[in-house]
């Protein structure tokens, strides 16, 4: 049976990349420690005075920090910023949209700054935009590819580029709407469509899921829970399917994250925006039964399952807690000192 946890909480005609080599010499050697040996929550430090922000590895037990890496090219980064757009799902690499260019950083080794893996220019000109890049700009954990866009007078050209190396992006497609969202697919860019397996409003309070149709396969993108009809519904036009709707991160073979949409907020739906629930799909997508997991807890900036899917760290504006799945109200607080840090992954 699928498990899904529910949680409340994201590219051009292109010529090759100019990639800048990290130097032999400064490779760490296989006996140094580097990024990722150890396990830990991972935080995100905004620069002090505008400067760079760094990645800090630290111990989900005690608060302490592990390592610290700094991360050149993040001054942007602002508390508003979706971080974890810029990453990729292991947190090793992440990526820089500048509008005619795509810098790609390395955070592995043993050093105090991640290093330029490698430049990924655009021929022939821009990436039609800061903007439009920072939209699109996709990792495919499955090809390992970081995807990206470039907008012309003819339509949307996905390519698809190796974080490392010199080989230079590979054309994956053309999207002709100007408006469609995309997704990596098996062998280009997929605009999907969306359902609901089965009504939510003919289900008595139980929750159905929400699947992403990708070519004829369906998967589980989100949760949907039936609301009443009321004046607050009928003024705002919220739909059931916004308040638990968002991308799902795979965390095993049968078990999903879903990231809850908070910015909702109206009494009438059950449960309430911010707490995070957990559901048990079969492999048709219908749900035998859920239960929550965490109550009236939200809003949470961000959520992550621990590698052996056993224990859940939960970002509440700067508060880390930690929580066993099993037992979660047994949840502790990550006491750290320091600087404000936000919660981006757990490696």
């Amino acid at each position: 049976m699928a498990v899904i946890v529910l949680l409340g909480t994201s590219c051009g005609s292109a010529g090759g990349g100019t990639a800048q080599e990290i130097p032999s010499s400064e490779q760490p050697s296989p006996e140094e420690p580097r990024w990722g040996d150890q396990s830990g929550l991972v935080g995100l430090e905004a620069g002090r005075d505008n400067g760079d922000a760094s990645v800090v590895l630290i111990d989900p037990d005690n608060g302490s920090e592990i390592d610290r890496i700094l991360l050149p090219d993040t001054s942007w980064l602002g508390p508003y910023s979706e971080p974890n757009e810029y990453f990729t799902d292991d947190l090793s690499h992440y990526y820089r949209p500048m509008g005619e260019e795509i810098r790609i950083y390395r955070v592995e080794g043993a050093t105090e700054e991640a290093r330029l893996a490698r430049t990924v220019a655009a021929p022939g000109g821009s990436l039609s935009g800061a903007g439009a890049i920072e939209r699109e700009l996709q990792y495919d954990p499955e090809s390992q590819l970081l995807w990206f866009e470039q907008a012309g007078s003819q339509g949307r050209t996905v390519y698809a580029v190796e974080l490392e190396g010199d080989a230079p992006p590979k054309k994956m497609g053309e999207i002709d709407d100007p408006d469609a969202e995309w997704i990596p697919g098996d062998s280009g860019p997929v605009v999907p469509e969306y359902g609901l397996v089965g009504d939510p409003q003919e289900q008595k309070g139980d929750p159905v899921v929400q699947y992403r149709d990708l070519g004829g396969e369906r998967k589980a993108y989100g949760v949907v829970f039936p609301y009443e009809e009321n004046m607050a519904t009928r003024i705002t036009g919220v739909p059931d399917t916004v308040l638990y709707q968002n991308e799902l991160t795979f965390a095993g073979e049968d078990t999903f994250l879903v990231a809850t949409n908070v910015d909702v907020s109206i009494e009438q739906y059950d449960p309430v925006a911010g707490e995070i629930i957990e559901v048990t799909a079969s492999p048709e997508l219908e749900i035998e039964k859920w239960r929550t997991v965490v109550a009236d807890g939200g809003p949470f900036d961000s959520f992550h399952l621990s590698p052996d899917n056993e224990r859940l760290a939960v970002d509440h504006s700067g508060e880390w807690h930690v929580l066993p799945l099993s037992a979660p109200d047994s949840y502790v607080q990550v006491t750290m000192e320091g600087r404000k840090k936000t919660l981006i992954g757990w490696i």
